[in-house]
């Protein structure tokens, strides 16, 4: 479905919603800038990456909580040409993929219901963001400056406060590669593919205040087939105070044009303790399985750059041999600047065969501007040292201004 015909399917089923009539609509203008430089350094034949880039991102709503209407467009400039961005062939130097792009970043219609039955129950037809659960399996994937976004259809039903079951169908994926020519040489194709996923969510919160997340994705890809697959997982979340807890677990197989006949198992642990200061500790255990290392458990909508580390090592695929990943992480306050610093480290091993994929640490300061409400400063560090298999020893730098408005 392209997004001509997404567009038009939305204004075809939101027209038949009624709208309330005692709430006029408004109209909100909004934007986001990010302004970033990323250094990157390899053990490897390729060239140190410089990298510059601007996105500019505005947006307009109109609506009146019933019935709303969102358009978004986002633009990236690449400043100066000293990395891969993927598409402006530097392909001697190492990657940084935020290439140039201009786009229509969403483009969405929304109902909203109120009545006395399935009251905030909600439908959005057009290109939008979903942000599935801590986004392990779909996410916008925000950290890089072009979002990933979806052609698509959702259904968020809420019978009751605490139960809600969510259902998306998306027949097109707009990645974070944008759709400028030419086409990346990391993708198989035009970086807007067509789908055929269906996403199924159902949560809520049973006795002991036990926050659980049922999910079933069926993800077919006819131009990256060796990407399709079906997984059903389960998750359980527990917030005791200044303890929490999470526990998720799924299974992956075949779907569709997938080549592989396999099945593969996911477990994620965490465990957290923050206290009254707002000093959080945490460690966990991820595991992306292996089918006999045929092929690894694959997370290919995922908002990859929040696991397995800021090095992006495992950001292409999962590894056929699976991955094991423990870490932990610590995060403060700070008290002389305002602003916050966070430190995280990984060991990574294969699930099958005994390779050691090596160790990452990174560092992380944010510090918002208070002179300037919206502006915030972010300046970020990871080292990735490597030891079995094909990666390679890694450094990366952020240096980054956000401002939203």
């Amino acid at each position: 479905m392209t997004l001509l015909k997404t567009t038009a399917l939305t204004a075809a089923v939101l027209s038949c919603a009624p709208l309330a009539q005692s709430a006029p609509f408004t109209t909100e203008v909004h934007m986001d800038t990010r302004l970033r430089y990323e250094a990157v350094e390899q053990s490897n034949a390729l060239k140190d990456a410089d990298s510059g880039s601007f996105r500019f991102r505005p947006r307009v709503e109109i609506g009146n909580g019933t019935l709303d209407f969102l358009a978004e467009a986002e633009v990236t400039a690449e400043v100066g040409k000293g990395f891969n961005s993927t598409r402006n062939g530097e392909t001697d130097r190492s990657v940084v993929a935020d290439p140039q792009t201009k786009e229509i970043n969403r483009l969405q219609l929304s109902y909203t219901h109120s009545g006395e039955v399935l009251t905030g129950s909600k439908v959005t037809v057009g290109r939008q963001e979903i942000n599935l659960g801590n986004q392990r399996f779909v996410g916008a994937v925000a950290w890089r400056q072009n979002e990933q976004t979806f052609d698509a259809v959702r259904v968020q039903l809420k019978p009751i406060s605490a139960v809600e079951l969510d259902y998306s169908y998306v027949n097109q994926v707009n990645t974070i590669f944008g759709s400028e020519e030419p086409v990346p040489f990391i993708a198989a194709r035009d970086t807007e593919f067509e789908a055929d996923i269906h996403l199924l969510n159902l949560t809520g919160v049973v006795p002991g205040e036990v926050k659980v997340n049922a999910y079933g994705y069926w993800m077919g890809f006819d131009d990256l087939a060796g990407k399709s697959n079906r997984t059903f997982g389960l998750s359980a979340a527990r917030d005791f105070g200044l303890i929490d807890a999470r526990l998720e677990y799924a299974n992956q197989s075949d779907y569709e044009a997938q080549p592989l006949d396999y099945s593969a198992d996911y477990w994620h642990a965490t465990l957290g303790l923050e206290t009254e200061s707002k000093i959080r500790l945490a460690a966990g255990y991820e595991l992306l399985g292996s089918d006999d290392g045929n092929i690894g458990f694959q997370t290919p909508l995922a908002t990859l750059f929040k696991f397995n580390g800021a090095a992006d090592t495992f950001l292409l695929s999962t590894p056929a041999n699976g991955l094991q990943d423990a870490y932990v992480s610590a995060e403060t306050p700070l008290k002389i600047i305002p602003g916050k610093f966070a430190v995280e480290a990984h060991k990574y091993d294969s699930d099958e065969g005994s390779q050691d994929f090596g160790f990452e640490t990174t560092g992380t300061l944010v510090i918002p501007i208070k002179a300037l409400p919206g502006l915030k400063g972010l300046i970020k560090y990871t080292h990735y040292e490597a030891d079995d298999g094909p990666y390679v020893d890694t450094d990366k730098l952020w240096v980054q201004m956000d401002y939203s408005l």
